[in-house]
């Protein structure tokens, strides 16, 4: 993608809830919510964890086994060309969140386009120069400055920085967005409420917004996951703050035609002497600009003028 273009990505993550038809339910409403890409998540359950017998003891998932939440919420490789397919049928780009080289391998034979690095991985700086080649997303939740430095190196010039606050659901305050606005390709994953953060970002020059996606709120991401009616509330606020910061001044330019301009309040014939009585200042903007009154006062007329006409901005009717 163009780093000027605006990229929102619906991510399904586990929202299927196990079940391929929600999954491809999830993809047509993405296209139906202004969403431009689609996001999955490539893992095996056992890849992810070291300890199966690891629980949480804090966030939103506490008290839960870290391999009983993968299982519930991973996609099944076999289901990938399918999603796939069907996305790129819906005009959508599909992707997703790697986790392991094998990951990677597995995406390159379904001509993945691009990868996502996940907060939590974005230290695995292996990784991150295994997707390389193809652009990585990296988000960013924890990091140090050290760490997005080196993250950057490994990725070399195909990193989008993509800002994130690793809490479910996340403040709008502990978003910091005016970090992110000095010499980086940037976008944000976003885990707060709403799209006011996700327009904000947008409006500081942000190019990719990625939002969790449902349709029901069920499931473990449901309670920070956008419903498609919220999704294109989003991307509508997003598209919004795009146009009002890329457009520039030019965006006038079918109004400019109503600026003043200088105007002949008389009739004058060669010889005489052009003074300010003789000139109007007055909309539409067909003569000359009132800056160039001075240009014009005291000037002899050579060629007869007429009351109502502007001053020409081509052919001079004065010396």
């Amino acid at each position: 993608m163009k780093s000027n273009d605006l990229n929102l990505i619906c991510e399904i993550g586990g929202n299927h809830h196990g079940s391929l038809e929600e999954a491809l339910r999830l993809i047509d409403a993405a296209a139906e919510s202004g969403a431009t890409h689609v996001k999955f998540q490539c893992f095996t359950p056992e890849q992810m964890v070291g300890d199966p017998a690891y629980v949480l003891d804090d966030g939103p998932w506490k008290g839960r086994k870290l391999l009983d939440l993968y299982t519930e919420t991973h996609t099944p490789r076999e289901w990938f060309p399918s999603l796939f397919d069907y996305a790129r049928l819906r005009d959508l780009v599909p992707f997703a969140s790697v986790f392991h080289q094998d990951d990677v391998d597995f995406l390159e034979g379904l001509d993945c386009e691009l990868y996502k690095i996940s907060s939590f991985e974005m230290v695995d700086l292996e990784l991150i120069e295994y997707a390389a080649g193809k652009q990585v997303l990296i988000s960013t939740g924890g990091a140090t400055d050290e760490e997005l430095e080196a993250a950057w190196q490994a990725g070399s010039d195909d990193v989008v920085m993509m800002a994130c606050t690793s809490a479910y659901p996340a403040d709008p305050a502990d978003a910091n967005l005016g970090e992110w606005i000095y010499g980086w390709d940037w976008g944000l994953s976003d885990h707060t409420l709403g799209c006011g953060v996700a327009a904000a970002a947008v409006a500081l020059g942000a190019t990719w917004i990625e939002k969790h996606f449902t349709l029901d709120r069920k499931g473990p991401d449901g309670g920070f996951s956008m419903l498609p009616d919220e999704f294109r509330q989003m991307a509508e606020a997003c598209q919004q703050a795009r146009a009002a910061i890329g457009c520039g001044y030019y965006a006038e330019k079918s109004s400019l035609n109503l600026r003043r301009s200088l105007w002949w309040a008389a009739d004058l014939e060669p010889g005489q002497i052009v003074g300010r009585h003789h000139l109007k200042v007055a909309r539409p903007a067909d003569g000359l600009p009132p800056s160039e009154i001075n240009n014009v006062l005291g000037k002899i007329i050579i060629v007869p003028v007429h009351a109502g006409n502007p001053v020409s901005q081509t052919s001079r009717h004065y010396e």
